[in-house]
């Protein structure tokens, strides 16, 4: 790998969805210089915290821009509800709406998920990400069952684990620095109830480096080197000093 390679994940996008405006303003800087980003849907969401109740926003006004090929679509859970404590294979956090479920109540949500996303958007994801980067053995079965590549993971480059492809994400904003690792793959990911003016000025410079569309084909997986293994443990320590810092 040459360089660093930037790539943009939009979470939380669901019926009445906060920061409509300013979610447009987003995707019309991606467009301005042709990066297609992935979009996390929600098929059925039941989290109160990430809409408003005035916003007329619904996921069929997405149909547009996916027949254009302007936003990739994920399946981003089902009801984005949480219902365990488990800490899944990431072990970031201990909140959960799949890790710790049985396999069958997990591939409910999934069938559903994807059923619903069809049926009104007319597309079939190929990409999935568990909310708040929890899921688990059960879950990464059901992926490689339903061909579904998991957006989520930490390392410097795709990889494969227990026959599912991974695409890293371990960026948490664009104001986050990679530093001392120059070489990677690395996802930024926004949440619509939480874009600013701020965040998507921030956007616009970082869209000045090497970065790419949602396309598989970017996406080889490659064996884990030693620099990975360093990042695994540098992301691990900075997450847990954050933790303490609060």
């Amino acid at each position: 790998m040459a360089n660093t390679m930037n790539f943009f994940r939009i979470d939380d996008v669901c019926d009445k969805m906060k920061n409509q405006e300013l979610f447009y303003e987003l995707l019309n800087t991606f467009q301005k210089n042709n990066i297609v980003p992935l979009i996390g849907i929600i098929p059925n969401n039941k989290d109160e915290k990430i809409i408003e109740k005035t916003s007329s926003f619904k996921l069929e006004d997405l149909k547009k821009l996916i027949k254009q090929k302007k936003v990739e679509v994920a399946l981003h859970g089902y009801e984005h509800k949480y219902q365990t404590k488990e800490k899944g294979i990431l072990k970031l956090t201990s909140k959960s709406e799949f890790s710790g479920l049985s396999y069958l109540d997990q591939e409910t949500k999934l069938k559903k998920g994807l059923k619903i996303i069809k049926e009104r958007l007319g597309v079939r994801p190929k990409y999935f990400f568990a909310p708040s980067h929890n899921y688990d053995k059960n879950t990464l079965k059901l992926l490689k069952k339903y061909d579904l590549i998991n957006v989520d993971g930490i390392s410097l480059n795709s990889f494969v684990e227990q026959g599912v492809l991974h695409i890293p994400q371990q960026t948490n904003s664009v104001f986050d620095s990679h530093w001392p690792f120059k070489k990677g793959i690395f996802v930024y990911h926004f949440h619509p109830s939480a874009l600013t003016k701020k965040i998507i000025d921030r956007t616009k410079f970082v869209l000045k480096t090497d970065c790419y569309s949602f396309k598989e084909q970017n996406f080889a997986p490659k064996r884990n080197s030693l620099k990975s293994y360093a990042f695994r443990i540098i992301f691990k320590l900075k997450n847990l000093a954050s933790y303490l810092l609060k």
